[in-house]
């Protein structure tokens, strides 16, 4: 699952599409979402305490493995903090994004076909600074 948000706090709404979605995933995997990667980029935006909390009751203590792009410093601060409840969680900087995409399993073949799914989701948002800062070092 590609997740891509900008500086913005994720709103209820948006929080409650990614939970079905993610528990949709977790339905694919015959329950086990340790065999699938989470990429999320985001410019700052995060999930809120209330977010953070209906996630860890989600999780029901089973790691998800998921991979936080950002540069900014409170989202990555956040990705600890969540990472306490979900030990699969981990961030990475723009600059660290190859080192990001094979912690997320994502084949080399394919990075750039990735970039352009979250390029297409950050339209969607207003744009990605962090998207924008991947696909200059890429290209």
């Amino acid at each position: 699952m590609i997740l891509v948000q900008n500086r913005d706090p994720a709103s209820d709404v948006d929080w409650q599409m990614v939970t079905r979605e993610a528990l949709a995933l977790r339905a694919t995997c015959g329950g086990d979402i340790t065999t699938s990667s989470t990429l999320i980029f985001t410019d700052g935006g995060s999930p809120s305490a209330k977010h953070r909390r209906d996630l860890a009751d989600d999780l029901k203590g089973q790691p998800a493995p998921t991979v936080v792009i950002s540069d900014n410093m409170m989202s990555r601060a956040i990705v600890a903090v969540v990472s306490l409840v979900n030990p699969g969680v981990k961030s990475f900087g723009s600059k660290d994004w190859k080192a990001a995409f094979a912690r997320a399993q994502v084949p080399v073949e394919r990075h750039t076909e990735f970039l352009e799914v979250a390029r297409r989701l950050a339209t969607d948002v207003g744009g990605s600074q962090v998207i924008d800062s991947i696909w200059a070092q890429q290209t």
